[in-house]
């Protein structure tokens, strides 16, 4: 049975800057108030890096990742260095210049604005070696990370005005690429770190949360996109475990969410922190488990939540949902219901109804399976079987668009499967092979845009990288119908 697996990792370490032009170590880290430094601050960063070298596993800004070994560089080499890193990270960010935080992958010539292409000029792929689109409708793939490096645990997100963000994971680092009026910026590295999860506010800004090894443990981080350039990291797990694998969502206040698994009891268990002036956290009660997903409803002004986990005694993992908001979680339940059967890789999606669509992989006799359920808490739809029972499915993931579109993509073998149905309708429709790649992929991430466009992103092999990060869109199922006036002549 495959299940997402992390990678190794490097330390983090980070400043905090106050408008008072003081320096020191922490770990609930202020977004930066201006997009450059002054002089003298920098002086002053200076000689506080010189004592923070002592310590530094991590730089901000693009810098190559791995941790720096001190013993191959003096003091102020190093001070310079991490500085240099720390202003580049206030950085402005741009569709249309250079970027300001170097990609520092060897081997990719760097992108300028001449050679970006439109999302209607498509990159094409070499058949021979790459992936194809096998479905009529959507456009081919266009390769997003160019990198001859391994590419994890891509995210995707949609927003108005043709908005799309995607980031992932490569080289223990998280990449960030953006499509703004058709044109896509150029592939920028902002922190060390691991399992991104993002999602995008009213505004326009994209809030991340992802993971990284602070001071001997993992622990979760929060960064802002603010249109331009990324924050400083702030802590959000402030534990005295190890935390992981971060989920997050926008309610309709704006209020930011977050969802982890940690170890602090002595054992994983869902957590959930919400930002106010600063992240506050808890345990959700009774949720014993680990991989969160996490939505925002906001009609119902709620968090929906799903995760995977065993009960005390151990046994086969089950998926369980719950529904709250901030202080108020009640017990969470179980909705895979099979106990002798491992049910793993939950996600979910909302429709305009506000039911939940929730999709998880699950071993039956030896298979993997995705299983599919609608509905409410304490009210759910019949089980169902969606993908093939005689293939191996993994990674599902689950999107809705135009309010009643419900589409779900998984990994089958070298393959990209596709089914989708109608939130009113009885049955799906066939199964379809969207890709295949003989040279393996995987990790499927579907976004609705508000205007009905489905975008698929996935990790794949090619025959310069190990893998990265291929995109593809497909154009509203459903289209506004158009009704001409007639006029009636007669006697």
């Amino acid at each position: 049975m495959t299940q997402r697996q992390a990678p190794r990792y490097h330390y983090f370490f980070s400043l905090a800057v106050q408008q008072e032009t003081t320096v020191r170590i922490a770990t609930n880290i202020s977004a930066l108030p201006e997009p450059r430094q002054p002089l003298l601050l920098s002086w002053l960063l200076l000689g506080a890096a010189a004592l923070i070298g002592l310590f530094s596993g991590l730089a901000i800004g693009g810098a190559r990742s791995g941790a720096l070994d001190l013993s191959l560089l003096a003091v102020p080499q190093l001070s310079t260095q991490f500085v240099g890193r720390f202003i580049a990270a206030s950085l402005p960010e741009t569709a249309y210049q250079s970027s300001a935080l170097p990609d520092a992958r060897q081997g990719v010539a760097p992108i300028t604005a001449g050679s970006l292409v439109r999302m209607s000029e498509p990159i094409f792929t070499d058949p021979n070696t790459d992936q194809q689109m096998l479905v009529p409708g959507w456009s081919q793939p266009r390769n997003l990370s160019n990198s001859p490096a391994r590419v994890v645990n891509p995210v995707l997100l949609a927003g108005p005005g043709g908005q799309l963000h995607a980031l992932w994971e490569e080289d223990n680092r998280i990449y960030h690429t953006f499509r703004r009026d058709g044109v896509w910026s150029t592939p920028t590295s902002m922190v060390t770190g691991f399992q991104p999860a993002a999602g995008l506010a009213a505004d326009g800004s994209v809030h991340l949360v992802f993971s990284s090894q602070f001071f001997g443990r993992y622990r979760v981080f929060h960064a802002i996109w603010n249109g331009d350039y990324w924050s400083l990291p702030r802590l959000v797990s402030k534990t005295s475990g190890n935390a992981t694998s971060p989920a997050l969502a926008i309610d309709r206040s704006g209020l930011v969410h977050a969802s982890w698994a940690d170890t602090a009891p002595g054992f994983s268990i869902i957590y959930h922190g919400w930002l106010e002036s600063t992240w506050l956290n808890e345990p959700i009660q009774n949720a014993r488990g680990d991989i969160p997903a996490l939505v925002a409803d906001e009609k119902a002004d709620r968090l929906y939540l799903a995760f995977q986990g065993s009960s005390i005694s151990g046994g086969k993992r089950e998926v369980y949902f719950a529904q709250g908001h901030v202080y108020s979680w009640p017990a969470p339940e179980n909705v895979s219901l099979t106990p002798d059967a491992e049910s793993i890789n939950a996600a979910l999606a909302l429709d305009g109804e506000s039911k939940v669509h929730l999709v998880w992989q699950e071993d039956v006799g030896g298979t993997s399976r995705v299983r599919y359920r609608w509905g409410r808490q304490s009210n759910w739809s019949a089980m169902e079987d969606i993908s093939d029972p005689d293939h191996d499915a993994h990674y599902a993931t689950v999107a809705v668009t135009q309010a009643s579109q419900v589409s779900v993509v998984w990994q089958q073998g070298t393959a990209l499967i596709y089914r989708k149905r109608f939130t009113g309708g009885e049955t799906w429709d066939p199964q379809v092979t969207l890709v295949r790649n003989d040279g393996g992929l995987g990790e499927p991430a579907l976004a609705g845009e508000p205007t009905g466009e489905i975008n698929l992103a996935w990790t794949g092999w090619t025959s310069v990288s190990e893998r990265d990060l291929f995109l593809s869109q497909r154009e509203p199922l459903l289209r506004p119908k158009v009704f001409m006036p007639g006029i009636v002549t007669g006697r």
